[in-house]
């Protein structure tokens, strides 16, 4: 499920929670 969610768009809340910056 969490590939799943993150091929939805939780890979850049991810990303931005961590402190990367969306490309």
């Amino acid at each position: 499920m969490e590939r799943f969610m993150r091929n939805m768009g939780l890979g850049q809340l991810t990303r931005d929670m961590q402190g990367g910056a969306p490309a």
